[in-house]
């Protein structure tokens, strides 16, 4: 018996008495792709209308065909990773090989970025954004820096190496001269890992304490 179900994707063919039964004989001890060749269905549908029947492989089907199956099937995905691992293998000729552009195609392509076309969105240079609660200024073509940065540079030139430029109020967006000095990486670290909450005269003594204590040492 046939019957059609509306409303979904696909009408879908159920299970005859029939074929129940054959399913019902040979499924423990059958692979599911022989018996789809005995019926309309697939070996999926096969093996789930087996599950809601209740009906299971037996031990001895596992052990012989089971193992057997995956040992092929593993064989196969071994030999297709190889395959798939680069899609032009030696000896391979590309369809297009030897032919050339057609005048038109040449013509579209051509000037379609032309030399010195600057984009609609462009952001001239002293333009200052905000990264990550910092304020960024542009310095040049395509070169961002931290304004805190370029204001002390502007003042005191070029940063040292492995020297950082620091906010003595701790306000991300106060980059003003009058706020900001020049501290090492591990002042830093100390600075915000212990003296947070510190006001900014005693971050200023802080800072000194700390190049003393390295000058000592």
């Amino acid at each position: 018996m046939i019957v059609m179900v509306k409303g979904s994707k696909r009408n879908k063919q159920m299970f005859s008495n029939e074929e129940i039964e054959i399913i019902r004989r040979l499924y423990p001890n059958t692979p599911n792709k022989v018996i789809a060749t005995w019926m309309p269905h697939t070996s999926t549908s096969i093996s789930n209308k087996a599950y809601a029947m209740g009906l299971r492989k037996t031990k001895e089907y596992i052990t012989t065909n089971c193992r057997n199956v995956s040992i092929a099937q593993w064989a196969n995905v071994k030999t297709s990773s190889i395959v798939r691992r680069t899609c032009f293998h030696k000896g391979h000729i590309p369809w297009n090989k030897g032919q050339k552009m057609s005048p038109q195609h040449i013509e579209k392509l051509t000037g379609v970025f032309k030399k010195g076309n600057v984009p609609h969105n462009e952001m001239p240079i002293g333009s200052i954004r905000d990264i990550n609660s910092y304020n960024e200024i542009k310095y040049a073509n395509h070169k961002w820096m931290s304004l805190a940065r370029y204001n002390w540079e502007q003042v005191h030139g070029p940063v040292p190496k492995d020297m950082c430029v620091f906010k003595l109020d701790g306000n991300k967006y106060n980059d003003d001269i009058s706020n900001l000095c020049l501290v090492t990486r591990k002042d830093l670290a100390m600075l915000n890992r212990n003296h947070k909450q510190l006001p900014q005269e005693l971050k200023e003594v802080q800072i000194l304490i700390n190049q003393i204590k390295d000058i000592v040492k």
